[in-house]
């Protein structure tokens, strides 16, 4: 078992842990269920407020051991127990950074087993970059839409062609572009030799988002500003390194090597799911591609009895209906997007007339 793997493993748990608790802390409305937000579930009946607020204490908590436990086997396990009892709790929580730390806690959960029978760690490491690369390939081609180029470009953008707006249209031109950069960007973290060379332009990429959703451009959308942080981390610390033991290509890890090859197709079943308006987006790494709709929900005047103060202002009547705008109600109050889910606004909907406006 190598020193130098074993030590990268560490530094990745205390990038993930920093990460992961900072989002969590901007969010955490929404983890600790502290507003009237429904929560999205497959089922109808609301689940006791402190319900999430325990597991969410115990996952925090959990969370900041970790790097410190790293060769535990028992806090791994109920991390992703607990985060799989939330997801499935209230939909709302699977966010990509939230998802995005539940596979790669997961994948590194082997690491206690391997450090106590002295284990090769590298088949593990490289994992761990086949499963970041697989991310960047997935988002890049996800975001090859025509929603991407006429919705979501333009207002990321914004910061800059407010300023060089004479030069709007190529500008936008230009980084139509951005999707095919991240997936050529990812499919180069699999191949070691020029690794770390590549992994420099994915670090652009985050620092430009930054730039543009910071407090310098949009000041939009905190709850990512600590995994983009994080993610270039990452790449700084897990890229520099080519392991030797492994083969180039790592085809295996996806077909043999537990647990990656569940997470794959795990991430794969997601994403049928999602092309089949069945499934939540952000499962499949489905990130800023325009692809996610937030339809208004519209109720009649008759299934309302009063309409609460905190949401008044995310309302509008219309003739005999009312139409509640939940993306709007969703981002300001719990500082993260509302559940993409094709099925979610129905069930939102019905927890909405059943407990908040009844």
């Amino acid at each position: 078992m190598g020193a130098a793997e074993r030590s990268i493993i560490k530094r990745i748990y205390f990038i993930l842990m920093i990460g992961f608790l900072a989002s969590m802390t901007i969010s955490y409305n929404a983890w600790f269920a502290l507003t009237d937000f429904p929560t999205v579930s497959f089922w109808a009946f609301e689940v006791p407020f402190y319900v999430f607020q325990s597991l969410s204490g115990i996952l925090a908590a959990l969370v900041f051991m970790q790097p410190f436990a790293f060769s535990s086997r028992l806090i791994p396990r109920a991390i992703i127990l607990i985060m799989f009892l939330l997801f499935v709790l209230n939909q709302t929580l699977v966010q990509p950074w939230a998802w995005m730390y539940f596979l790669m806690i997961w994948l590194l959960s082997p690491f206690a087993r391997y450090h106590y029978q002295y284990k090769e760690l590298a088949p593990l490491l490289r994992g761990f970059q086949v499963l970041m690369a697989l991310i960047y390939i997935a988002s890049g081609a996800l975001k090859i839409h025509p929603e991407f180029g006429s919705w979501t470009l333009p207002y990321i953008l914004q910061p800059i062609t407010n300023f060089f707006w004479q030069f709007k249209e190529e500008l936008e031109g230009f980084f139509l572009f951005v999707p095919y950069f991240e997936i050529v960007f990812g499919v180069s973290l699999l191949l070691p030799q020029i690794a770390r060379f590549s992994r420099f332009g994915l670090i652009a990429m985050h620092l430009a988002i930054l730039g543009l959703l910071g407090p310098l451009g949009l000041n939009n959308n905190t709850v990512v500003w600590p995994w983009n942080i994080q993610m270039i981390l990452l790449l700084l610390v897990v890229f520099p390194h080519g392991f030797r033991k492994v083969e180039v290509f790592p085809i295996r890890f996806l077909i043999y090597k537990k647990p990656i090859n569940y997470i794959i197709g795990l991430v794969l079943i997601a994403a049928g799911l999602h092309f089949a308006s069945l499934g939540n987006a952000y499962l499949a790494f489905d990130l800023y591609s325009g692809r996610t709709a937030y339809p208004q929900i519209c109720l009649t005047k008759n299934e309302l009895k009063r309409i609460p103060k905190s949401i008044d202002r995310y309302t509008y009547a219309e003739g005999d209906s009312i139409y509640i705008n939940y993306f709007s109600w969703g981002y300001e109050t719990l500082n993260i997007p509302p559940c993409p889910a094709p099925w979610c606004d129905g069930v939102f909907e019905e927890k909405v007339v059943k407990r908040v406006l009844d």
